[in-house]
């Protein structure tokens, strides 16, 4: 049977959260559904030692071509009205110069083109040029990252009515897109390549571990984090300790509070690793304090590895998380409660064994299989549409 082609464009380089279920969602494809991927990836700078998605692909033998995108999605701090339009026009000559640089250095001729983000609109004006169906699967939401489009509402909302599908990664996304006057074709849960069964030894190092992962920036609030430690230090409790697992823009800050508190003994960071699961396997708890998760990987990777997680209650966390069932749930941005949901744990911690394989049954729903063979069938429709 001849191969479906189709034309992943992504938006970031670096391997987290979209970008490595994006990489999974074309891997599984590629072996499971005969479609022939090819990437277009961004031509931008890495902050990070982090690994990136060329190398992926470069592994997998999976062609792609690196090119300049420019976000249309922003949050405009401190711009006015000539900095807003100055952007608008910009972001207008640059799609017709991407177009025209893909025109002349692509030869791949996709069946279908997918956006992997709704902070970029490259994929879509591809598909117009190209006359070729859309899918857009949208992974961010207005919430956490305050992001608004450059251009007027009606021009966002006809620019997505113009694609075949729809993608929201939660339901917390399609309520936030039919607010925006989005309608979604459907709603995919992200996927995880899910371990095999294992013995899980928890209390490793003789205390009950803390595993936080994710970017050291604001709006995945480890701060909240560190504050409810220092509370937690100074009812007594000294048998834990809090793994700060990933990089980014807030590590001096949060470094600083660490000390200021007295907790270097307490929270630790890791810096960015690259097999995170294996530092997973002797963790303990997951904690989510992002505000407005779109999904979260990083819960559904704690359950996988036998976590309860505590998470607050906002966004696709509570999608994901069932109170006293697979972990907690605190109000967001309340570090009080926060710290009493990890107290529990510490006082009765025979509750993490538990909880643990809850979560872990409830997390192998979410499999990278179950994400992709949904995606495949959202594939096949459109194709059948255009027959």
């Amino acid at each position: 049977m001849k191969p479906v082609k189709v034309l992943f464009v992504t938006q970031w380089l670096e391997m987290y959260g979209a970008t490595n279920s994006v990489t999974n969602l074309i891997l599984d494809l590629k072996g499971r559904h005969n479609i022939e991927p090819f990437v277009l990836v961004p031509r931008q700078d890495i902050k990070y030692k982090s690994k990136i998605i060329t190398e992926v692909l470069d592994e997998n033998d999976i062609p792609y071509y690196s090119i300049y995108m420019e976000s249309w999605r922003t949050t405009f701090p401190g711009q006015d009205f000539f900095h807003i339009l100055y952007y608008k026009v910009r972001k207008i000559y640059r799609n017709i110069k991407l177009i025209k640089e893909f025109k002349n250095n692509v030869s791949f001729i996709p069946d279908v083109i997918y956006s992997n983000s709704s902070v970029i609109d490259v994929g879509i004006w591809l598909a117009l040029y190209l006359h070729k169906p859309h899918m857009w699967h949208i992974r961010e939401g207005e919430g956490s990252y305050h992001l608004q489009y450059i251009f007027p509402k009606k021009i966002v909302q006809r620019l997505f009515a113009k694609s075949d599908s729809v993608i929201a990664i939660s339901k917390y996304i399609q309520s936030e897109c039919q607010q925006m006057g989005i309608k979604c074709t459907c709603q995919i849960y992200n996927g995880i390549n899910i371990c095999l069964p294992y013995k899980k030894d928890y209390y490793n190092y003789g205390c009950v571990n803390f595993a936080v992962v994710g970017n050291l920036i604001a709006i995945k609030r480890q701060l909240d984090v560190i504050k409810a430690a220092k509370i937690l230090k100074s009812k007594g409790f000294t048998e834990f300790k809090i793994y700060l697992i990933g990089d980014g823009e807030d590590r001096d800050l949060l470094e600083r509070e660490v000390t200021s508190l007295e907790l270097n003994q307490y929270v630790e960071f890791c810096g960015y690793i690259r097999d995170v699961q294996k530092l997973l396997q002797r963790m303990d708890v997951g904690i989510t304090a992002t505000s407005h998760e779109a999904f979260g990987l990083a819960t559904v990777e704690y359950m996988m590895n036998y976590m309860p997680v505590i998470g607050n209650d906002s966004g696709a966390t509570l999608e994901i998380i069932k109170d006293n069932e697979f972990g907690y749930l605190y109000h967001l941005g309340n570090v009080e409660e926060l710290a009493a949901c990890m107290e529990k744990f510490l006082t009765m911690n025979y509750m993490i064994g538990k909880m643990g394989m809850s979560a872990r049954q409830e997390a192998e729903k979410y499999s990278v299989n179950n994400n992709t063979d949904n995606v495949y069938r959202e594939i096949k429709r459109i194709l059948r549409k255009e027959e």
